[in-house]
């Protein structure tokens, strides 16, 4: 499975939608362009979004959008076809926006175009106004901006001349696991142009069911993502919604659709067994010496053992209390532990016995990532403690690994 920058999109409804296992496929529910323009002007601002709606085989909605810069047209009744070709020769390739809606409409599945007064790239994002008809039954949560790489104010594709070595065939790497509930995924551009001064993050993208706690049928979903440092990290609000107290962010936070108590889409954090918060503490003098104050932090692996601290990544509201747990994700420690490290979590204990003699103790394969984009896992107050180690579930055949397939 190969992704590109100009076909990342297409990739990533390739691998869901294509899986050699028939029940972890997911389908295309829509595939559409809409065109926002400013209301009411001669030389309207104008921005397109590409839509790509996908729906989990547990009913769930994905969508994931790019859209075009905003620029200056001109008003017309040609007003989508100039949104429509900005979109497809001058779009950012490295920015992406994702979301989750309760429902989509299919009769809205085709080319659209809106005029508003609040922002074209809002407007072009939201799926819930469509002229005088509204949809607020859609439920769109709010729209995450990813930003998967640093990008410089000259950086223009389609132009006689390149201010960037990143190109439309610069692979993405994509690593993580799905199923026929949710996704979790790590996003990396091409690393070779700008290695230093974390210029391409590692982004994490999780979307769909986890594990609940509450008293509910276990059909609540879960969306945070991650964004380049510098990048804004302030949600994009659907043009009819303007939640009156913390909406989540799916960057600072995550996302989840309903509360305990019914709110959509308000702002819940991580918990984990973390570190204290000196951690690692002073190592001076030899490792080896049994008083070495590291050798009083049970975190660390044992070197006896080689067993890891790991906790399994809570989902809490600072009102609620704890809801559930992320699905088929690990929270670890990072010391000693290397990007690519697999762990072995035992999931069940056997014990042999005369009527049972080869029992044995079964475990699941994790496999680790160091993740360092601006994401719930990194950011101080979603996470009790940096840097967090993610070891995401390693399942064949839905753990990817695009590396594997590329070389």
């Amino acid at each position: 499975m190969s992704f590109s920058e100009s076909r990342f999109q297409q990739g990533i409804e390739d691998l869901l939608c294509n899986g050699s296992d028939a029940s972890e496929r997911w389908t295309q529910l829509a595939q559409f362009t809409r065109v926002a323009y400013q209301k009411d002007a001669r030389e309207p601002l104008i921005c397109a979004a590409l839509h790509y709606i996908l729906k989990s085989p547990k009913g769930d909605l994905f969508g994931i959008a790019i859209t075009s810069d905003e620029f200056q047209g001109v008003a017309g009744d040609n007003i989508f076809q100039q949104g429509y070709d900005r979109l497809n020769s001058d779009r950012r390739l490295t920015d992406l926006y994702v979301y989750t809606l309760e429902k989509y409409a299919l009769t809205f599945g085709s080319n659209q175009y809106i005029s508003t007064s609040n922002g074209v790239k809002r407007a072009a994002l939201d799926l819930e106004s469509f002229g005088s008809d509204l949809r607020l039954d859609h439920q769109q949560s709010p729209i995450i901006p990813v930003r998967m790489r640093k990008v410089t104010n000259s950086e223009k594709f389609f132009t006689d001349k390149q201010y960037s070595n990143w190109w439309e065939d610069s692979q993405i790497r994509v690593k993580g696991y799905y199923d026929d509930k949710m996704l979790f995924f790590t996003i990396q551009s091409d690393t070779s142009p700008a290695w230093a001064n974390n210029e391409t993050p590692k982004i994490p993208l999780y979307f769909g069911r986890f594990s609940s706690f509450s008293e509910d049928n276990g059909d609540n979903v879960a969306l945070f993502a991650g964004t380049y440092e510098g990048a804004t990290k302030k949600p994009i609000m659907p043009l009819r919604k303007d939640y009156y107290s913390s909406p989540g962010s799916g960057i600072s936070n995550i996302i989840v659709r309903q509360s305990k108590y019914g709110a959509r889409y308000q702002a819940h954090y991580l918990s984990w067994n973390a570190t204290p918060a000196q951690f690692p503490p002073n190592q001076g003098g030899s490792l080896r010496k049994t008083a070495n104050e590291i050798n009083r932090y049970p975190f660390n692996p044992s070197t006896y053992s080689d067993q890891v601290e790991a906790s399994i990544a809570y989902i809490i509201h600072p009102e609620d209390g704890v809801y559930g747990s992320l699905s088929n994700i690990i929270l670890s420690n990072h010391l000693s532990i290397l990007d690519g490290d697999e762990l072995e979590v035992q999931t069940a204990y056997c014990h042999t016995s005369s009527e049972n003699s080869e029992a044995h103790d079964h475990y699941d394969d994790y496999v680790v990532t160091a993740i360092d984009s601006a994401c719930p896992f990194t950011i101080i107050g979603s996470t009790p403690s940096l840097p967090t180690l993610v070891a995401v579930r390693k399942n064949k055949p839905t753990y990817i690994n695009s590396e594997l397939t590329n070389y």
